[in-house]
């Protein structure tokens, strides 16, 4: 996973971008 990816999935953890609040 890249550090600064578009967060396309609210359940995938890039690692430096936290998940979108449902």
């Amino acid at each position: 996973r890249l550090a600064h990816a578009p967060r396309l999935t609210s359940g995938d953890r890039t690692g430096d971008i936290p998940p979108p609040p449902a």
